[in-house]
Order: structure tokens, then sequence, then C-alpha cells
């Protein structure tokens, strides 16, 4: 193996590692909107550091392996992708830790038949299992995962526009402002889920890109 491909290996494992992180975040932070229970979201803050210092990290690796070696192919390819799939997980846990920032705004706990109603679990099912097989996509350069995790998507979208319905009666229900103010967090953090998994399938996206050379057209995650 020569050095180029031991850094290559090397810039693997650390997006792979600051892939963890965020995957526990999101795990966290899902978590505390059912239980409610705010030492998650401490958790959450204190992983954001984390995935800064390696995003910052790998960004210098990437930079230093185009300036080095000057990869070229499937290589340059793999550099390339791998800094934006970067900037994508760091957008994930963006959006995570304003998942706990709405849920620490958010005045009493959401009820299970609230949840029940929005299909939360199942959501956040599907959000976790798109995390999973992204992170095995990537992982092992797998275009067949990759195809898997965009065609989960189409499910995130059907709930979250369902969603919209669903919390208007929701808020017309409501017998306060402050009730009706948890519930549009309850619709916020609802469409922070669906951006999650449209950072997700752009992820999908550069994995096919960078093995097979072929670009996935996608609406940008922002």
């Amino acid at each position: 193996m020569n050095q180029l491909s031991v850094e290559l290996q090397l810039l693997k494992s650390e997006s792979l590692e600051m892939a963890e992180l965020v995957r526990g975040q999101v795990a966290g932070v899902l978590q505390a909107v059912t239980t409610f229970d705010h030492s998650l979201i401490e958790a959450i803050e204190l992983g954001e550091k984390q995935v800064d210092t390696l995003d910052l990290r790998i960004e210098r690796k990437c930079e230093q392996l185009l300036a080095l070696f000057s990869p070229v192919a499937r290589d340059l390819r793999f550099v390339f992708a791998t800094n934006k799939i970067i900037s994508d997980f760091e957008g994930i846990s963006d959006n995570a830790h304003a998942i706990g920032k709405y849920l620490l705004e958010t005045r009493k706990a959401f009820t299970a038949q609230q949840l029940a109603a929005l299909e939360f679990t199942p959501m956040s099912n599907q959000l976790l299992s798109m995390l999973d097989a992204t992170l095995l996509a990537f992982d092992e350069e797998s275009v067949d995962r990759a195809q898997t995790v965009m065609a989960m998507e189409t499910e995130l979208d059907r709930i979250n526009l369902a969603a919209n319905k669903t919390i208007a009666k929701m808020a017309a229900a409501c017998k306060t402002e402050t009730e009706a103010l948890d519930i549009i967090n309850l619709l916020t953090i609802i469409r922070k889920m669906e951006k999650i998994g449209d950072y997700l399938t752009a992820i999908a996206g550069r994995v096919i890109y960078f093995v097979e050379a072929r670009i996935i057209k996608h609406r940008e995650a922002s």
C-alpha cells in the first residue's frame, strides 16, 4: 500500500469517527423529544464541540492531501466528496443541536398522543435507519446502500408533509398561547428531522459520485 492509500484510509477513518459522533447526537436528541430528558441535550452540546474539532481537522487533511499527493481519478473524487460529506455531517449536527434548542424552549413534555398523531416514532426509526445505512454506504463504498438511503427519504417527506395539517388541528385546539407555542416547536422539530434526511440523501449522492463518477441531482440541504 503506497503512502497516498494509507492517508486516504486515515481520512476515511476520521470521517467515520465524526459520523458516529453525529449519529449519537441524533439518536440522543430524538430520545430527548420522547422522554423530555434535558440531560440528553447537554450531551449533544458537548458532542457538537467534538464534531466541530473533527470537521476542521478533516478539512485541513483534505487540503493537505490535494497539495502533497495530487490525487487523480477515483482518489481525487474521494477527497472532494469526503470534504463535502463532513460538511453535511456538520449540518446534521447543527440540526440535532437546533432540535435540542427548541425542546429546551418547550414548556411541557409532548404527550404520547401528540407524538403518535405525527408519526414521530416511525419517523425517528426511519431517520436512524437512514443514518446507519449512510455510514455503511460510505464505509463500504457501496452504491447499492447509497441508493437505499435515497429511496428511504420518501417516507420522511410523506410524514413531514402530513405534519402540517396535523399541527394546524392541534394548534387550533390549544387553550393557551403557551400550548400553541409548544405545538409549533414540535412542528419545527419534525422539519429539522426532515432536513437531516436531506443531508443524508446528499451524502448518499456523494458516495455514488466518488465510486462511479456519476452525479446525482438532489435538492441541497440548508
